[in-house]
């Protein structure tokens, strides 16, 4: 144990950066499984919706379902505008306001300005003659791992910075102690 000093506070400031580390280590793995479970279900939606055909009224019901399904099961923040497809729009429908959709799912999407911001990635589909905006938050399950590693690294800093104080001061006790014995 000497490498950790004698001291009560460095000692459990390493300790704390070793358990708080290995939480990390595991919330990893569990945001790593969730993330493989949630990509399985995002593309059973996006083949959902890939389909070249004229959407009908029940298709866009079962998308709102898959929807709403996928964002209770996984906690995440899918949302899907369908966009009446015109010639000269091109590529804009990325950059368009959630109000102009003919359709929106969640339907709170429409009252939630905030919302908008929120959603990161998006990817187009075209379906008959409709333009199908998905967004969604991606990987945000890495999050709480790395703020865990983020406060391990911070505590392993401060063990460091305390372990060299602790060695140096140990160093300078000697030196004057041994200056003081040769005098």
């Amino acid at each position: 144990m000497q490498l950790l000093g004698f001291n009560r506070t460095i000692r459990v400031l390493f300790y704390c950066f070793l358990v708080v580390l290995i939480f990390g280590i595991i919330s990893l793995f569990i945001a790593n499984s969730i993330t493989n479970n949630y990509r399985k279900s995002r593309e059973e939606l996006v083949g959902q919706i890939e389909n070249d055909k004229q959407l009908s009224q029940s298709d866009f019901r079962e998308m709102g379902y898959s929807i709403q399904a996928i964002n209770e099961k996984f906690h995440s923040f899918e949302s899907v505008a369908i966009y009446q497809e015109s010639d000269n729009r091109a590529l804009s429908y990325y950059d368009m306001d959630v109000k102009e959709a003919a359709y929106v799912f969640p339907s709170e999407l429409n009252q939630n300005d905030w919302m908008n911001e929120l959603f990161i990635g998006a990817e187009g589909f075209e379906a008959g003659n409709f333009f199908i905006v998905h967004r969604d938050f991606i990987d945000w399950y890495y999050v709480f791992p790395f703020c865990l590693f983020s406060i391990s690294g911070v505590l392993f800093l401060l063990w460091l910075i305390l372990q060299v104080k602790h060695v140096y001061t140990g160093r300078i006790m000697k030196i004057n102690l041994s200056y003081k014995l040769v005098k």
